[in-house]
């Protein structure tokens, strides 16, 4: 009996020595994403509408460069009786081809979707409704593409073509990681978790020339493609995307309210 209250003890004294380590130590905090809490969605997504300035550019021939705008409008609105989010997205380019429509549906109380259409020319229409277990191709959407397309899922999900009114919903801090349950609509690829770690902070320009504190969100999305978000410490909106491709480089900056086209 006396050897196993001191098997206990010492089994008691260690753990409190390895959460105390774990605390002072350089290991990352992990935080697993499927949604958010209202509260946070209230305070951090805005009704109004933003706009990004995308430039892709060839490492090996700088000269063959890429240019797109990307118009951004949020809106509230009760769909069913479900508090929902509208977020409307259209980017442009030189090339009238290359302009794309997105509009994503989510809910207010945890930032899940519930819907989400696009549309390009090469692609046409494409509509999908979203339920606890399910996506499946809306049927009450004329012309839709991908009609008949069911796809399950166990865990909630998060829409990854809203990812950039999606990281302000995060509780950003040093040595964090956060699992986040993306998924593309549409996509044959599940939903899966991916890591972003916050890798630092930097003060970065703005636009009216003021010194901004941001936090550095990174992810590697494989051995030759890396992104960093830098995410305002003052009010958590994305001002600028740097990504890494291999054989080139991507940058979205956030631009001035009044230069928004509607």
């Amino acid at each position: 009996m006396k050897a196993s209250k001191t098997l206990y003890m010492k089994s008691i004294t260690f753990s409190v020595v390895l959460m105390t380590l774990l605390s002072y130590s350089g290991i990352a905090q992990v935080d697993t994403v499927y949604g958010f809490d209202p509260k946070s969605i209230k305070a951090h997504v805005k009704e109004g509408t933003s706009q990004y300035l995308i430039f892709f550019q060839n490492k090996k021939k700088a000269k063959r460069a890429g240019a797109f705008l990307t118009t951004q409008r949020v809106s509230y609105k009760n769909i069913n009786g479900i508090e929902a989010i509208a977020i409307e997205q259209k980017t442009y380019s030189s090339d009238t081809s290359a302009y794309f429509y997105e509009y994503s549906l989510v809910r207010r109380d945890n930032f899940n979707p519930i819907h989400f259409r696009m549309w390009t020319q090469r692609t046409g229409l494409l509509a999908y409704d979203f339920y606890p277990d399910r996506m499946e191709a809306s049927d009450t959407v004329v012309n839709n593409a991908k009609k008949g397309l069911v796809s399950t899922f166990k865990k909630p999900l998060l829409n990854w073509n809203i990812d950039l009114l999606t990281f302000p919903l995060l509780d950003l801090k040093n040595g964090k990681s956060y699992f986040m349950n993306f998924y593309q609509p549409g996509s044959p690829k599940e939903a899966q978790l991916y890591e972003y770690k916050v890798t630092g902070t930097e003060t970065i320009r703005g636009n009216d020339g003021e010194q901004i504190d941001c936090w550095k969100l990174s992810i590697a999305y494989s051995e030759t493609n890396k992104a960093t978000f830098y995410i305002s410490k003052k009010t958590n909106e994305v001002l600028k995307l740097e990504e890494d491709f291999g054989s080139g480089v991507r940058y979205k900056v956030r631009l001035p309210g009044d230069l928004v086209i509607r």
